[in-house]
């Protein structure tokens, strides 16, 4: 599927473009149970897990099929903020451009993608324009929030002002537990959590 790469839209540094899109879904079905059930009125998010990654951009076409019955899917992410948040900046360009490539295929087969931006710990400012250049403005983002705890939550919340500042998002789903911020977010956007 990705080996010529020849049909893609891209901006001036080389990063695919995602179209926006404003979705408020109530329900999130992980991507592991979606053959388990006959309703399609909900959102396919994919665990943060590297092997499984591999594994969809491995068999890109077959997933494809399963995914497109459903409301919309979230833009994969490679595995959770605790331990991406450390890694270079290169592993994070890489996993970004793949995971924006799968998302930018899906939109062309008109299937609704939920962008997220994928960062990691602040090194300065090259690390958001190297990884979100290519996001939408004035969409709906989606983000896994396992692995977010005491220790990286000011990290984490850097990314999103950084969304917020760039892209003027229209709201923010979170996929997870509720976790309290150290700002008052609803002040800048729409929010809301979706347990599984």
């Amino acid at each position: 599927m990705f080996q010529y790469c020849t049909d893609i839209d891209l901006t001036y540094n080389q990063q695919p473009i995602l179209k926006s899109i404003n979705l408020k879904p109530q329900r999130v079905i992980p991507f592991t149970k979606i053959e388990k059930v006959n309703e399609y009125d909900q959102i396919v998010y994919f665990e943060n897990d590297p092997q499984f990654f591999d594994e969809l951009w491995n068999n890109f076409d077959k997933y494809t099929k399963k995914i497109s019955k459903f409301l919309a899917v979230i833009q994969p992410d490679f595995c959770p903020f605790d331990i991406k948040r450390d890694f270079p900046l290169k592993i994070l360009e890489y996993e970004n451009l793949r995971s924006r490539l799968m998302a930018q295929e899906w939109q062309k087969q008109d299937i609704n993608v939920i962008p997220t931006a994928i960062f990691g710990k602040e090194k300065g400012n090259y690390v958001y324009n190297a990884v979100m250049e290519g996001l939408p403005e004035k969409s709906t983002y989606a983000f896994q929030i396992n692995g977010i705890n005491s220790e990286n939550i000011n990290d984490f919340e850097a990314g999103l002002k950084v969304i917020l500042h760039m892209y003027k998002p229209v709201n923010f789903l979170f996929i997870g537990s509720e976790i309290n911020f150290s700002f008052n977010l609803k002040n800048y956007v729409d929010y809301v959590f979706l347990i599984p």
